[in-house]
């Protein structure tokens, strides 16, 4: 059986600055981003300026996906937004920020897949493309996020190894 992960006292400082528990759980929409061992839930601060239609959440995927020229599931976009999830990463939570990391993330693999260091327009795609991930991106709790996901965030694969290299 796999062992329940733990919120560090750095964690919980994190949620506590970075998110907000609300008096009334909401019967629709994403769901916490976050959950303490007390049951206490806590949502991105902009939980309420997210979009709960699910018709236009997919209108405004499409149009972002299209601008982007990116594809997502739409059907799985919508079921992993219903979970909290990008809430955790994004700091604010849009279909258009689902669909704008989903494109810089790809840029990203692109551009590290084929290195040119020499290059100076390489250079500045690629420093181009992790600033703005950087902009989109929370900086995810420091040990509970790192833990549970069973893999390291984005943010440290994209942002901060790529910038290490």
């Amino acid at each position: 059986m796999e062992a329940a992960v733990e919120f560090t006292p750095d964690d919980l400082a994190y949620i506590e600055e970075n998110f907000v528990s609300l008096e009334v759980r909401p019967e629709f929409g994403p769901r916490a981003s976050y959950v303490l061992d007390d049951g206490t839930e806590f949502y991105p601060h902009d939980y309420f300026s997210q979009e709960m239609n699910e018709a236009r959440f997919r209108a405004r995927l499409h149009a972002e996906m299209h601008a982007q020229k990116v594809t997502l599931d739409p059907d799985e976009t919508w079921e992993e937004y219903l979970t909290g999830i990008y809430g955790v990463c994004l700091q604010s939570v849009t279909p258009e920020n689902i669909v704008r990391k989903a494109a810089l993330l790809q840029r990203i693999g692109a551009l590290t897949a084929a290195p040119d260091p020499q290059n100076a327009t390489w250079i500045a795609d690629l420093k181009r493309a992790v600033d703005a991930l950087d902009a989109l991106e929370r900086p995810f709790s420091p040990h509970y996020d790192r833990i549970r996901f069973g893999r390291p965030p984005t943010r440290d694969t994209y942002i901060r190894d790529v910038r290490r290299r």
